[in-house]
């Protein structure tokens, strides 16, 4: 066998000077895939360290680099931080960042109302979610009732802004007034200053629409001089007053009505009925022998035309004095 050899360790001789890699700055300048974070508009990104050269000898440190955040802090910005965002982004503000909240889209959901007993001759209307002291604040209309002293049966119906007595005045509703003596002249309606004779405003039926109310059995018209045309369908009154077999107890016949209010607007020649508003008058139910009432309420359906919901109002006055008398 031949003699086992000896290994023997290798010698390490150090490169010379002149065989050392020269690094350069292209060595620590950013790529196109790993972004500075120094560059304005970015955001920094961690990436990975360049792969190790195979020289022996190790890569010199690589320097320290300055970050800066060039994004918008979160949160309401103070007075410091909005004016070095004013002077780290150049060019005009987001208009979407000025918009005044008065500005914004009015929301389409409805809006239900109820109508609040005052005093023996007043009411309001406020929303269905304001109570206590501050519905009077909250009101959208005041109604008050006065009578003729010299002939009581004689009244006139005033409506008027917000939920004080005082405020500016809507319109007037005015019946049994003696002078009034020919039967198509049972009463007058005012609005602003436009007063006429209600029998040519509030009509049974639906006047100029019967293709918009062809199903209607029982529909009133309201057709005051101007653009403010409007459709009542009482149709519900009959479907749920009277069903087919009622158990005790019997509802009574002023319960669970319904009144839909539909404005008449003009598109491509020709009337379309769209929903505006839902009465419901005021009703009792039966609840383990504890009788609950229920007060009016109105339900809006996204309207946001003042003179349309003046014009409902009044109307709706007129629509449960109507179906009161009835009984």
């Amino acid at each position: 066998m031949s003699p086992r050899r000896s290994r023997t360790p290798h010698s390490y001789t150090a490169e010379a000077p002149d065989m050392r890699r020269q690094y350069s700055d292209q060595d620590h300048a950013p790529s196109a895939t790993y972004p500075s974070p120094t560059t304005p508009g970015r955001v920094r990104q961690f990436a990975t360290s360049p792969p190790a050269p195979t020289n022996p000898l190790p890569s010199p440190p690589m320097e320290p680099r300055s970050y800066h955040d060039e994004r918008p802090p979160r949160g309401p910005p103070s007075s410091a931080s909005s004016q070095s965002s004013n002077a780290r982004h150049s060019g005009p503000v987001s208009p979407l960042l000025l918009t005044p909240p008065e500005a914004r889209r009015p929301t389409a959901h409805p809006t239900r109302y109820s109508f609040s007993q005052l005093s023996p001759t007043s009411m309001i209307i406020a929303p269905i979610e304001s109570t206590g002291p501050s519905r009077a604040d909250d009101a959208l209309y005041h109604i008050s009732v006065s009578l003729n002293c010299f002939f009581p049966a004689a009244y006139t119906t005033t409506v008027r802004r917000g939920g004080s007595p005082s405020g500016p005045l809507v319109g007037e509703i005015e019946l049994g007034n003696p002078d009034h003596k020919k039967k198509d002249r049972i009463g007058t309606v005012r609005i602003g200053s436009t007063k006429v004779w209600l029998a040519k405003v509030f009509k049974k039926g639906a006047g100029n629409h019967k293709t918009s109310a062809f199903s209607w059995k029982n529909p009133y018209s309201w057709e005051f001089p101007g653009n403010t045309q409007l459709l009542w369908n009482c149709s519900d009154h009959v479907k749920k007053v009277c069903p087919p077999f009622p158990l005790p107890p019997f509802p009574s016949p002023l319960n669970q009505l319904e009144t839909q209010c539909h404005r008449v607007s003009y598109t491509a020649g020709r009337d379309t009925t769209p929903l505006v508003a839902t009465f419901n008058p005021p009703h009792t139910d039966d609840k383990d022998v504890v009788v609950v009432l229920s007060p009016a309420s109105l339900e809006v359906a996204g309207l946001n035309d003042q003179e349309t919901l003046d014009h409902i109002v009044i109307s709706v006055l007129l629509i449960e004095r109507n179906r009161l008398c009835q009984f």
